[in-house]
């Protein structure tokens, strides 16, 4: 993941056994300076997914609830609901 000092980054997902990477883009911010949000560029405009965020020492986490993402777990062409969990250590 790359994220930029103006928020909106790049997330490249290298699959097991899959030759093109995902590519997912968007922004991340805090809206209203309190909520963290992110807004991918293929979703809605204006529909953000919001995250619980902790900072804690060099860590920041994010967490979402349930149905926070969705992912074609099974490979059969159709997403699942998912949630997530992210952790980001500064080096």
């Amino acid at each position: 993941m790359v994220v930029q000092s103006n928020g909106r980054f790049t997330l490249t997902i290298n699959l097991a056994g899959e030759l093109e990477p995902i590519l997912a883009t968007g922004t991340m911010f805090f809206e209203d300076g309190e909520f963290f949000a992110i807004q991918f560029d293929d979703d809605e405009p204006n529909d953000p997914t919001y995250f619980g965020d902790t900072l804690s020492g060099n860590t920041f986490s994010l967490i979402g609830g349930p149905e926070t993402a969705e992912w074609d777990f099974d490979g059969d062409g159709n997403d699942e609901c998912a949630s997530v969990s992210l952790s980001f250590e500064r080096a």
